[in-house]
């Protein structure tokens, strides 16, 4: 479990910035930036070493999804406009992912939820410490906290995902006070944290997980006239939505942002007209951000994106429909695996996870390599075609 918490806390991203920061001068993008590569390279390798689960387990069929996603993002090297920084990225997205894989082989679902929530308290408390020592960039320009993170965005994730995961520990560790004690304040500290963020994405994520979770949870105890009840209750959020979404300007008023969500809708509209540019293929995974169109787009908008803020739209534009393709297959594959758990103890769970990372890469790139919410999906996905996953809750 100790090795599946630092893939987590690796996914984070921020503590290994912030060690390359404050250890020395960086050129350019950190995503470019080789002694903070060989960072990431060295702990995947160090994690691979240590999984002692036969290599073999990686050619089950039920894994050909989380393969084939990965792959195809490799293979988008050969035609990619900036082939360096897309073989980079790949190959540290393939690393995280064997390593997780191997690792959530061999764990308890139980572990990974543990292992979720060691990871991100850790990183909440650290950043805790920076803001209170006034480390440099431990709150952003506006007051808003940003911790180790330099982002507060990504301590805004961080906040929201170990909140979810706290509850999620403490109902299935209901047996033992002084655990849910624990995680009493560990969701505590999370929500602390998040509202002192004021990230919007991850608390619409944590949302949806709550709702999810408590649905299938609800479903596994109600009668069958319960049951009925609460897709009546889907439908009517459903609805919600539609009106929401419909709404946007005024209800994103009401939550203090603008029409755009902080400028990313101007960004996905300049995605999506550059991918349109080479809808089969794409840029290259990571490398349409160099296209001369795009950038010229950017500075019009007055955004020096590096990302798409939405991981839908960044395999899009670095794979085209031949990534999207393979993306909705693994998705579509994750989905029905949960589906198929939701009767189990675990089922609230996965639900809720699911949920969170659908979400999240609404509003943020979440997939990719160093990426927490990716390295959590391929932990889900594994942990749905697991034998250990199969207790059924009473």
């Amino acid at each position: 479990m100790s090795c599946l918490t630092v893939l987590f806390l690796v996914g984070m991203r921020g503590l290994v910035y912030r060690v390359r920061l404050q250890f020395g001068n960086v050129a350019g993008s950190l995503l470019d930036d080789r002694p903070t590569q060989v960072i990431f390279y060295a702990v995947y390798a160090l994690v691979i070493a240590t999984a002692v689960r036969p290599w073999s387990q990686l050619r089950n069929r039920k894994l050909l999804p989380l393969v084939g996603v990965v792959l195809v993002l490799l293979v988008s090297t050969v035609w990619s406009i900036e082939w360096g920084r897309t073989l980079n990225q790949t190959l540290l997205m393939i690393l995280g992912t064997i390593a997780t894989t191997l690792l959530a082989l061999r764990l308890r679902p139980l572990d990974v939820v543990m292992a979720i929530v060691v990871a991100t308290q850790i990183a909440l408390w650290w950043s805790v410490f920076a803001a209170w020592r006034d480390w440099d960039f431990s709150t952003d320009r506006r007051g808003y906290l940003a911790g180790i993170f330099y982002n507060r965005n990504s301590l805004g994730l961080v906040a929201a995902c170990g909140f979810v995961t706290a509850i999620a520990l403490a109902w299935l560790m209901r047996w033992s006070p002084i655990r849910l004690v624990a995680s009493g304040v560990a969701a505590s500290v999370a929500a602390v944290v998040w509202w002192r963020t004021d990230s919007a994405t991850p608390l619409v994520a944590a949302v949806a997980a709550l709702a999810a979770g408590g649905w299938v949870l609800w479903d596994n105890w109600a009668l069958v006239s319960h049951r009925t009840t609460a897709r009546i209750v889907c439908a009517v959020a459903l609805s919600a939505a539609v009106v929401g979404v419909t709404f946007q300007g005024r209800i994103a008023h009401w939550f203090g942002r603008d029409t755009t969500f902080t400028g990313r809708t101007s960004t996905w509209r300049l995605v999506i007209d550059t991918w349109e540019r080479r809808p089969v293929q794409g840029f290259g995974f990571f490398a349409g951000w160099f296209d001369e169109r795009l950038r010229r787009g950017l500075a019009g908008i007055d955004f020096n994106h590096w990302e798409a803020h939405n991981g839908y739209l960044e395999v899009l534009l670095g794979a085209g429909l031949i990534g999207a393709g393979m993306l909705t297959w693994f998705l579509v594959e994750l989905v029905r695996g949960v589906w198929g758990h939701r009767r189990s103890e675990f089922g609230p769970w996965f639900a809720g996870m699911l949920a969170f990372v659908l979400f999240m890469n609404a509003g943020e790139t979440a997939i990719g390599a160093n990426r927490l919410v990716w390295t959590m999906a391929v932990a889900l996905f594994v942990a749905t075609r697991s034998p250990r996953a199969e207790r059924v809750a009473d």
